[in-house]
């Protein structure tokens, strides 16, 4: 079996940040390379939301590393998820024939998984410090997937 097809252990708690941030960097391409395409203007309008909401969440997990003391970010936690967010994506990459209602669905899983992967971070770390940027994260997230499930409502048409 091959290193890539391994869990990823993550030692410290930038490496986590990090993590989150190739993702989340990941989605906003992969929402951009979906409007690129031919759709309706309210499939355009719901992944021009979807496309700021990652750079948001990167700016803030930018943030999240300049406001904390190298101390807390260098601080080791052994924490190896149960989920391997980058092998879901890869699982469920769709085709640029997507609908409006799989582009919303793709979008409330990939939300979902990352409120369970901080809840699972900030579970993993002893330090309290650690444990409220998870759970800010997760926090975040579930915020991220109510706006964002607004955002999907005002833009289905009944």
């Amino acid at each position: 079996m091959s290193q890539s097809n391994t869990m990823q252990n993550f030692e410290q708690v930038k490496d986590v940040i990090e993590y989150s941030k190739t993702i989340h960097d990941r989605l906003r391409k992969f929402y951009w390379s979906l409007k690129e395409k031919e759709r309706p203007e309210r499939e355009k309008m719901l992944l021009d939301y979807l496309i700021e909401k990652q750079v948001q969440i990167s700016e803030v997990l930018s943030s999240f590393e300049a406001v904390n003391e190298q101390s807390i970010l260098n601080n080791w936690m052994q924490f190896t998820p149960k989920v391997d967010i980058h092998q879901l994506f890869d699982d469920r990459l769709p085709q640029a024939e997507i609908s409006f209602e799989e582009i919303v669905q793709l979008a409330d899983l990939y939300n979902h998984t990352f409120v369970e992967f901080y809840k699972e971070a900030a579970n993993e770390s002893e330090l309290p410090e650690v444990r409220m940027i998870f759970d800010n994260l997760a926090n975040m997230a579930l915020q991220s997937n109510r706006q964002q499930n607004n955002a999907a409502s005002f833009n289905r048409v009944e």
